[in-house]
């Protein structure tokens, strides 16, 4: 009996081979597919933030002027944003002064422009507010002159959306507005604080150096002018970045990689099996085809059918 291996005998065994060498390659694939997957998710997850400071939309533009009555002899304006929490902001904005030696009363008119926000002044401080457009506001309030040079404007302005402060990955973005108080002699200092990260750990990158510091603001002074070039006359952007912040993105990106790498390799690894998977998947159907059999799956039609004896009695 003939046993080679073009005999009858010979051909299961081969198409049996056939089988197991197509579903091993089927499954090696498939590993490499779930590999390919895997790799690109913890690469994906390692992706290194923003490459630079956050870009900010305009900022508020603020008016201070006096009418009705004497205006200050001097004038100091503390205008502090604020970060509250992750996503609130509040731009804190005081002016305390000098007056004339009688005077009882003081009236000022501060105007807001471009807030995209509300007016958050706490109560007790509240001025009359007129809202004009859409982003626009008059603030207007008499009050008594307080003494010992102490505060007599306080407003607090808030953001909807788009705050002039944007803290995000390893850098931070902020613009301090300008605040204008025509023919006003003074002082105008600026601040920037926020809250749960440490301004210490942050270095100010192409921004004015600031004139006092504590661990969690900054705070940058100049006179109250209105000169063309004059500090106080115009926004002030401020952008850092943290150093540590950005060695770990560094460390980031190089495991990011490694993986991206790992992804693409096992992905061509596993499409080079597909052309086999497929060709050997078609000559077994065109085997079955054509013997007139369909393709053989393990079922109970394939197990042998065992009937009872005949009953002889």
């Amino acid at each position: 009996m003939a046993t080679g291996p073009d005999s009858p005998a010979a051909a299961p065994v081969t198409a049996a081979r056939t089988s197991r060498h197509n579903g091993l390659d089927f499954k090696v694939a498939a590993s490499l597919f779930a590999l390919a997957v895997i790799s690109f998710a913890v690469a994906w997850g390692f992706r290194p933030g923003a490459s630079g400071p956050p870009n900010l939309p305009p900022p508020v533009d603020l008016d201070i002027n006096f009418t009705g009555t004497s205006p200050p002899l001097t004038l100091n304006i503390d205008s502090y944003l604020v970060q509250t929490s992750n996503s609130q902001f509040v731009l804190k904005v005081n002016a305390a002064g000098t007056f004339q030696p009688k005077q009882k009363m003081i009236t000022w008119l501060m105007s807001v422009q471009g807030l995209n926000g509300y007016i958050c002044t706490p109560s007790p401080y509240q001025g009359s507010v007129q809202r004009i457009g859409s982003e626009d506001y008059l603030i207007q309030q008499t009050s008594p002159v307080p003494a010992d040079n102490d505060t007599f404007l306080i407003v607090h302005l808030c953001w909807n959306g788009d705050p002039p402060l944007t803290v995000q990955d390893s850098y931070f973005s902020a613009d301090l507005p300008e605040v204008l108080a025509p023919d006003q002699v003074g002082t105008l200092t600026r601040g920037l604080q926020l809250t749960g990260t440490s301004l210490s750990a942050y270095t100010l990158a192409e921004s004015m150096e600031p004139t006092s510091i504590s661990p969690e603001a900054w705070y940058w002074q100049s006179p109250l002018s209105t000169a063309p070039g004059s500090p106080a006359g115009a926004a002030m952007p401020v952008f850092g970045s943290s150093i540590l912040g950005i060695q770990h993105d560094n460390n980031n990106t190089f495991i990011s990689g490694i993986f991206f790498g790992i992804a693409g390799g096992a992905l061509i690894s596993a499409i080079s099996f597909i052309p086999g998977i497929v060709q050997d998947r078609k000559a077994k159907q065109g085997a079955s085809a054509s013997s007139g059999k369909p393709p053989h799956s393990e079922g109970p039609a394939d197990q042998e059918v065992v009937r009872p004896a005949p009953d002889t009695r």
